[in-house]
């Protein structure tokens, strides 16, 4: 399932739905019916997430309601629909953070596959949106980032295809 599709469907039952102490509420037809406009197989992607714990079907009445979990991903999303927007400034900060957290001892490089799990994580975002924060990094802050081919996520800066990272303090 791409991270378009599974971020879509929790942004729209975030806006659909109503907050309680146990997540957010909204109703499977009400979501499916918005997700049916934008996604081919809606059913498929509100089964994924339910199997990954995000989501959790509940019976009510005749029909079913979704409850959205409070996991971090959906508290990063909640926060960047309703509360507020992260900014550039925030994106950094966690990166730089995230790259001294899991830089190699001997070499300083950081796998950008990591660091990129654990900035998607804390932010709410998802690999796209990552990909181009921090491609707009490198470009504005160009000499505080080092690059290196390998890694298990890489990104295209220029001809080449890199996937660690040093930050240079």
């Amino acid at each position: 399932m791409p991270i378009n599709e599974r971020k879509l469907a929790i942004v729209s039952g975030i806006v659909l739905g109503e907050d309680s102490e146990t997540g957010i509420n909204v109703r499977l037809s009400e979501l499916r019916q918005v997700l049916s406009r934008r996604i081919n197989n809606p059913d498929a992607v509100i089964g994924k997430l339910t199997e990954e714990g995000v989501f959790k079907m509940e019976r009510v009445g005749g029909g079913f309601r979704v409850i959205i979990q409070y996991t971090p991903e959906v508290k990063g999303i909640y926060g960047n629909v309703v509360e507020s927007i992260i900014t550039f400034d925030d994106f950094i900060k966690e990166l730089n953070n995230a790259i001294m957290k899991h830089a190699n001892p001997a070499t300083g490089y950081a796998d950008l596959g990591v660091v990129m799990k654990y900035v998607c994580s804390r932010l709410g975002i998802g690999e796209l949106d990552f990909d181009q924060l921090f491609l707009k990094a490198i470009r504005i802050n160009g000499r505080k980032y080092v690059l290196s081919y390998g890694g298990s996520h890489r990104v295209k800066v220029g001809s080449g295809y890199y996937g660690l990272v040093k930050v240079i303090p």
